[in-house]
């Protein structure tokens, strides 16, 4: 059985950069650097803020969805904590909705939602990469 290790390779690198870029923002605002320079006007930002929690909550139902297809499988559990992720990730995006219309704000709400995606995240992929490992090994002591 051939296993693609370079995109193994870069699904790895791809996620190292991502909690870099995640260190890099934390390491930032912990020294009180800030950057207030705004992309976007604040009326397409609103618009913005709706779509990501009509996109976080869609990818949180179907996460829970993949989950039930991956059950009693190898990658159930792995799964199970990657939807746990992305259900962080949509109340994050609701917080941030609630937040851009100044109903709700709780300092320190947003880093500690982003941390628990995070975790989430690489905890899941951590135990589906050695789900995989063990199942690939399997399949080779069968051939």
């Amino acid at each position: 059985m051939h296993y693609d290790k370079n995109a193994l390779f870069k699904l790895g690198l791809l996620f190292l950069i991502a909690i870099l870029m995640f260190s890099m923002q934390m390491t930032t605002s912990a020294l009180g650097y800030v950057i207030d320079q705004p992309l976007i006007p604040e009326g397409v930002e609103l618009i913005i803020e709706i779509i990501n929690v009509t996109l976080g909550v869609v990818v949180a139902i179907m996460a829970a969805y993949i989950a039930r297809l991956l059950k009693d499988t190898h990658f159930e559990n792995g799964w199970k904590l990657i939807m746990v992720a992305t259900v962080f990730f949509a109340f994050f995006e609701i917080y941030g909705l609630l937040e851009a219309i100044n109903i709700v704000r709780f300092s320190g709400l947003k880093d500690i939602l982003e941390f628990l995606t995070i975790a989430s995240l690489l905890s899941g992929m951590i135990i589906i990469f050695r789900s995989y490992q063990h199942y690939a090994k399997m399949l080779d002591d069968e051939e």
